[in-house]
């Protein structure tokens, strides 16, 4: 269970099934909803507030939510880490829950909030997440945004050596370290320049 104390304004919990799923309600609740949706690992904060911010100024009600083993969100101790070649496989005996079960943990943010229809964004892992709202739950969605993502299909394009050799590597457990790691990647993209 967070800490009150690290809770962001506006940051609350929504029962889903076995677990809670964190989220930030920003905005009017009279303005039309927007629930954001992180990729693998991020937390809520990866939807900049500054992006919130224009997004409410807009006129949207601003939903920003973590997945479930993310955050503020339920995290599975018990269960143990998934294993990174059942995830990049997508094989279902091996993986504790799937996207179906995260698509309806965000109906349930949504049922909690009592939001019937609702605009959807989602990057990487999110994206697929968003998708699979999409397929689900038609009747729940207004517009949707898959940024960054793919299907989750096996037959989909893999990711490159490159890439699975950093989703492979092993994570910082200290939060020092962990800041360091993301200041490193973020170095890295900034020095990456695209071929022409």
């Amino acid at each position: 269970m967070a800490d009150p104390e690290t809770l962001l304004p506006g940051e609350s919990r929504a029962p889903s099934g076995e677990v809670e799923i964190a989220f930030q309600d920003l905005g009017r609740p009279g303005d039309p909803p927007i629930l954001l949706i992180p990729g693998l690992g991020t937390q809520l904060i990866y939807w900049d507030e500054a992006l919130c911010g224009m997004l409410a100024d807009r006129g949207f009600r601003v939903i920003r939510m973590e997945n479930r083993d993310t955050g503020h969100s339920t995290v599975l101790e018990e269960a143990g880490k998934p294993g990174v070649a059942p995830m990049l496989l997508g094989l279902p005996r091996t993986l504790r829950y799937g996207l179906p079960e995260m698509a309806d943990d965000a109906i349930a943010v949504l049922d909690h909030l009592e939001i019937e229809r609702v605009h959807l964004a989602g990057f990487s892992m999110g994206g697929m997440i968003v998708q699979t709202m999409a397929i689900r739950h038609p009747d729940r969605i207004l517009s949707m945004c898959s940024i960054m993502s793919r299907t989750g299909a096996r037959r989909d394009a893999f990711p490159g050596l490159r890439e699975v050799s950093a989703l492979l590597r092993n994570r910082p457990e200290d939060r020092e370290s962990f800041i360091r790691n993301v200041e490193l990647l973020a170095e890295q993209v900034r020095r990456f320049r695209p071929v022409r």
